[in-house]
């Protein structure tokens, strides 16, 4: 089974994510988070970007990923702040 390294998640909740073997612990599994932080739809975004941050820092106060030795989560977010970017900038997230 592969390891899963990076993930991805695109405004309104939808998952996507890339799979990389070969993790260590002393990796961090960072997971881009794509939503609205400016805009229309920012109170939205900032309820993700406190929630998944306050999930980051418990399973890291815990001891990190166990099933990855232990490796820490380090979150990356970016900002869309009108629907008509997300592509442009999970392509970027991705390179």
């Amino acid at each position: 089974m592969r390891r899963m390294k990076t993930w991805l998640m695109a405004g309104l909740a939808l998952p996507l994510f890339a799979i990389s073997p070969g993790a260590r612990a002393e990796d961090p599994v960072k997971i881009g988070i794509i939503v609205p932080l400016s805009g229309p739809n920012a109170e939205f975004g900032q309820n993700v970007r406190n929630g998944t941050q306050m999930a980051a820092d418990h399973v890291n106060a815990a001891g990190g990923i166990k099933s990855l030795g232990g490796a820490k989560i380090e979150l990356v977010f970016a900002d869309v702040p009108a629907p008509n970017t997300a592509g442009a900038a999970t392509q970027r997230m991705i390179s």
